[in-house]
């Protein structure tokens, strides 16, 4: 049953019902907040006239496996109804083509366009796009004139709905979107793959379906089945190991051409290129070791080599050649001092000291057997190594009744606060109220335990009001001390990582990039958020802990520093002085010089 069905009940008139009172008693509002949307057509996915007019209906914000069906009386009165009708109706006109999906223009068809053709709406390319334009098509051979799809486009979860955008905006290609649970996915097979009941079978509803590196596995059996004239891979270096599950996973796809989008395709060494080459002609490219022996780079003549190997493979592009209207970028590298607590653990963890680590702890101790990432965890913030919180503020208690300091009264208001921030309900952290009586004490030791932490609160209160801020950290954990920090602050927030589903990330982004939006500060993971979004109503970046690869860090300040951004953008990347982290970034930053060396040329 969908919204549509249901009605707002005062809290009166349940208690009235037989055994509402007991309902409401027992009633956990654990579930996410009623969003008007959920009674708004997003598609219709199917008409049956055989027992009256019914409608299967996807609804905006909600997943497929919720679609349902409506009976046409309840349908029209639904929001833009009519509209989707109509949209449905023109998907499901069987389209014919010119050309088989074998057919190619002949090699040497040099094919060109001297100026923009006009697109949907009246678009028109830029100069560098008609340039990248002309490329494909002579690199991919499609026909000037047709049209042959399916295609298939790859993306990061967080960029599916701006390619959705953006083929609807500038085409009439039917687009699909295949992402979700099983069971959603089972509905999109269904309804929204081919036409039913023709004579001819398999005949498509789409030609463009958009889908990310996860549904390529998980959705193999549904997408396996069709011969797509065209792959499109954005942030391709997500192939770049040539044995990923991914990567061999699409080795079994039938593609006829292939075309890769990346800004950073070679990030650590020379095997990373050559398996992105591999996937685009596994025949060509066919064996590591031979093109590694050929491509050492011990000298200019081999990177020469290399580079007129790639020059008719690859169009790169940097966003000052495309658009000198963007804004200086500038980065400060801030070099952060460990505090007491993080010397003393910083200091056990190199000494492997399990005594000082679990003192105070119940059933807690960090994994040594990885002493680098707990050394890491370290500078970032103490509470990330295991059993860490529980014995500060252990400590700071014992503390305080050494200096015989009279609590005062606990105010109940001061614990349901605590108990009502869903962050700290993660952290199940049973403090002692007779010696931490409010949220001040404990958020003063949060900040004092990590050198990091006491240099965000200050800058952020001078940034506040003026700018707006991405936040980027490796670990979730950290984004979630973060997350606590910015509510006690009352600063308002968005954050994207890993858990976030990609209709409330899209969501995110609108909100904070709203102009009349409060939207303060953006938590972001690196490797979730870091790729493929617009973030350019920010014009701060900081970098709370850099990634081992520089890439990951260059593809994260670019997601405010692009085109569309008219203001200068600061970027603060936060490395702690003298420790393993700026050991690792010193090392991560030689990594650079060869994609300068190699692709900036």
């Amino acid at each position: 049953m969908s919204y549509i069905h249901c009605n707002y009940v005062s809290r009166s008139e349940i208690v009235k019902t037989k055994g509402g009172a007991i309902k409401v008693k027992r009633f956990r509002p654990t579930t996410e907040t009623f969003d008007p949307d959920f009674i708004k057509v997003e598609r219709v996915l199917h008409e049956d006239f055989k027992n009256g007019k019914v409608y299967v209906i996807k609804w905006k914000k909600l997943p497929y496996e919720l679609s349902t069906e409506e009976k046409s009386e309840d349908a029209v009165k639904c929001e833009n109804f009519e509209e989707e009708l109509k949209k449905y109706r023109e998907r499901k006109k069987i389209r014919t083509m010119r050309y088989p999906l074998e057919w190619r223009p002949p090699r040497e068809l040099q094919i060109k366009f001297d100026e923009s053709p006009e697109f949907k709406n009246g678009n028109k390319l830029r100069a560098y796009q008609l340039e990248g334009l002309n490329w494909l098509l002579n690199r991919c051979l499609f026909s000037k004139f047709d049209y042959v799809g399916p295609i298939l486009v790859v993306a990061p979860l967080s960029t599916i709905v701006h390619w959705e955008r953006e083929f609807l905006a500038w085409t009439n290609l039917r687009v699909l979107i295949y992402h979700g649970s099983i069971s959603g996915r089972n509905t999109i097979a269904a309804y929204e793959f081919f036409f039913k009941k023709q004579i001819i079978q398999n005949i498509r509803l789409f030609d463009v379906l958009i889908t990310t590196y996860e549904m390529i596995m998980s959705g193999f059996d549904h997408l396996s089945q069709f011969n797509w004239a065209v792959g499109i891979f954005d942030e391709a270096h997500r192939l770049k190991n040539s044995t990923s599950r991914a990567t061999n996973t699409l080795r079994n796809y039938n593609f006829g051409h292939k075309v890769l989008l990346s800004g950073t395709p070679l990030q650590n060494n020379i095997k990373e290129l050559w398996s992105l080459l591999n996937f685009i002609n596994p025949n060509e490219f066919s064996d590591s070791i031979t093109f590694l022996n050929e491509h050492k780079l011990e000298n200019s003549a081999d990177v020469e080599k290399l580079q007129a190997l790639l020059r008719p493979l690859m169009l790169r592009r940097m966003k000052e050649d495309v658009e000198k209207t963007i804004p200086m970028k500038e980065e400060t590298i801030i070099e952060v001092e460990l505090t007491m607590i993080q010397k003393r653990y910083y200091r056990a963890i190199l000494e492997k000291n399990l005594d000082f680590l679990t003192k105070g702890c119940k059933d807690a101790a960090p994994n040594l057997l990885n002493a680098m990432m707990e050394l890491r965890k370290c500078c970032i913030h103490p509470y990330l190594i295991k059993g860490a919180e529980e014995k500060i503020i252990g400590d700071f208690i014992k503390r305080k009744k050494r200096e015989n300091v009279e609590s005062p009264v606990v105010e109940n208001e001061d614990l349901c606060d605590l108990e009502n921030q869903e962050s700290l309900n993660s952290q199940k952290i049973v403090l002692n109220t007779n010696i931490i009586t409010n949220l001040d004490e404990y958020y003063k030791i949060l900040i004092q335990s990590s050198g990091k932490l006491v240099l965000l609160d200050k800058l952020l209160n001078k940034l506040y009001g003026k700018h707006k801020v991405l936040i980027f950290s490796q670990m979730t954990r950290c984004l979630d001390l973060l997350s606590d920090y910015l509510s006690y602050k009352k600063y308002k927030f968005e954050r994207i990582d890993g858990g976030v589903r990609g209709d409330h990330r899209q969501a995110a982004i609108d909100r904070f990039s709203d102009k009349d939006s409060d939207g303060f500060v953006f938590l972001l993971c690196t490797r979730a958020g870091g790729v493929g979004i617009n973030l350019t109503a920010a014009d701060t970046v900081i970098i709370f802990d850099s990634d081992w690869n520089p890439q990951n860090d260059l593809q994260a300040q670019a997601r405010c520093h692009r085109i569309g951004q008219k203001n200068e953008v600061k970027i603060y990347r936060l490395v702690t002085r003298n420790t393993y982290e700026r050991e690792m970034f010193d090392k991560a930053g030689m990594k650079l010089g060869l994609d300068r060396a190699v692709l900036q040329k």
